[in-house]
């Protein structure tokens, strides 16, 4: 179901495309085509901005979501543990900084 503008039985302006299965796409359509930028949305997921031509997505716009960072950081982390807290404990024979790191891991993977 279409809910926009319309020009001579066309597309044509801003709308929203509903689909029964529940995917909503939102842009601008010329000439019953969309175009420019655009968004995405599909069933029990967050919007996704997209560049359109002609109908087809040749741009689709990164985005994060709480657990894409939860893994980034993480990952970071584990590599800063690997190759600092590790060497670092053992050099200072200080195992208290490796132990809070370890804490903030856990906390930060059960976060998400």
């Amino acid at each position: 179901m279409f809910d926009g503008e319309w020009k001579d039985d066309i597309r044509d302006g801003e709308g929203v495309l509903t689909f029964k299965e529940g995917k909503v796409l939102q842009g601008t359509w010329e000439t019953d085509r969309l175009n420019g930028l655009g968004s995405i949305t599909r069933p029990g997921k967050d919007p996704v901005e997209v560049i359109f031509s002609e109908d087809i997505i040749i741009e689709k716009k990164a985005q994060f979501g709480c657990c894409d960072w939860v893994y980034y950081i993480t990952g970071v982390f584990l590599m800063l543990v690997f190759y600092g807290a590790i060497p670092l404990g053992l050099i200072t024979k200080n195992s208290s900084f490796f132990a809070i790191c370890l804490v903030w891991f856990i906390y930060i993977c059960a976060s998400c």
